[in-house]
């Protein structure tokens, strides 16, 4: 709508979206929101409560959540989502969501949940856990992890999405440093006071990375980092070696690609899109695997890489793009989500790109000369 538009034109400092709306948080505290009514379209209900003194907005795919300067929380869209006024709710200092739930660190170190109870919004059996020492939360797609500031976690939500970790619970009540999240499932990762890593624990779907029971072995210590698509994890230990889990077709198995890894002398850095994986090996080439629409086949980047040596990669949900080191830029995946760089942006990536920057969908380059290609 028009009068939307105009207020749009200047000091828009934040957009955030739900399903099939937009909210806007402008520099003087107000909020901005249009779309589909249902799912936060419309503030009518708020409106008055939006003109001042909004410091952050959020968003799930249903309803939108504002935190007002004193200290009182404005929540509006699918009530089925979160978007109903909780009075018990206020004072939040950040807000973390999944798809219909929402979660909230307060200002004295509590947690809050709220939303649809099936996806995390109902923390009550765990609230106990969560009055003081809350530092971080993670979600996936229906459950929530808080972290604690002595190293322990408490979760909640769906159990087949990690929302009950009780199967591991003795093995997370301290000296956890790290969550990572898939869609369906959690990886822990814990001090390791045998090694300069870490070693890693799982819950959540089984099938999509919330067993490693058939990898725990090599993720006992000295993994250096976990990192997560939708259905599957990889982890990269302190010599390289590369361990997955999860989904199979998703980058589940490393199998197929081990020894091209090892022959690089092993993983120096691991990404991922939704449904395949990708390293920079340690000689600077690089490898992918998992699902092909998704970027698990880097083959033809490596064949245009032409042995010249990789610095960085990005990736969004579909695509891999990776950096040389004359700042050249090959890309592989999803074609129509940059996947496939064409003739005419080709010559503007051949050199001097400095950095690399993915959405879910698109790439952005920046260049030396401060101008940038997308």
């Amino acid at each position: 709508p028009g009068d939307v538009a105009s207020s749009l034109t200047s000091g828009v400092v934040k957009v955030c979206s739900t399903e099939f709306a937009f909210a806007a948080l402008k520099e003087n505290g107000q909020v901005i929101a249009w779309g589909d009514h249902s799912v936060g379209g419309d503030l009518s209900p708020v409106h008055a409560k939006l003109q001042s003194g909004v410091l952050n907005i959020w968003g799930n795919a249903g309803a939108f959540v504002a935190a007002k300067e004193d200290g009182s929380v404005v929540t509006w869209g699918d009530p089925g989502a979160g978007g109903v006024p909780e009075a018990h709710i206020r004072d939040l200092v950040s807000v973390f969501c999944n798809i219909r739930a929402f979660a909230a660190i307060t200002r004295g170190g509590g947690a809050v949940a709220w939303g649809a109870p099936g996806c995390g919004g109902d923390a009550s059996a765990v609230q106990d856990q969560l009055q003081f020492g809350v530092v971080d939360i993670r979600g996936n797609g229906r459950a929530f992890v808080a972290m604690k500031d002595d190293g322990s976690v408490v979760c909640w939500g769906n159990p087949d999405f990690g929302g009950d970790a009780s199967a591991t619970a003795h093995m997370l009540q301290h000296s956890v440093v790290d969550i990572v999240p898939s869609l369906k499932a959690f990886a822990a990762l814990k001090e390791d006071p045998m090694s300069l890593g870490y070693t890693v624990l799982t819950w959540g779907d089984p099938q999509t990375g919330g067993d490693s029971s058939a990898v725990s072995k090599s993720l006992l210590g000295n993994v250096l980092q976990v990192v997560a698509n939708d259905w599957a994890f990889a982890a990269r230990r302190d010599d390289g070696e590369v361990v997955c889990w999860g989904d199979r077709a998703s980058g589940g198995d490393v199998t197929p690609v081990a020894q091209r890894i090892a022959d690089g002398g092993g993983a120096a850095a691991l990404y991922h899109t939704t449904r395949a994986f990708a390293a920079v090996l340690q000689n600077g080439s690089i490898c992918a695997w998992g699902e092909l629409s998704c970027g698990g086949d880097s083959t033809p980047a490596e064949h245009e890489l032409g042995g010249e040596k990789v610095i960085d990669m990005c990736a969004n949900d579909y695509a891999f793009a990776a950096r040389s080191a004359s700042g050249a830029v090959v890309a592989w995946g999803h074609k129509q989500y940059g996947g496939s760089i064409d003739e005419e942006t080709a010559p503007k990536l051949a050199s001097d790109v400095t950095k690399i920057i993915g959405n879910k969908f698109s790439f952005l380059a920046m260049k030396r000369s401060g101008t940038y290609v997308t």
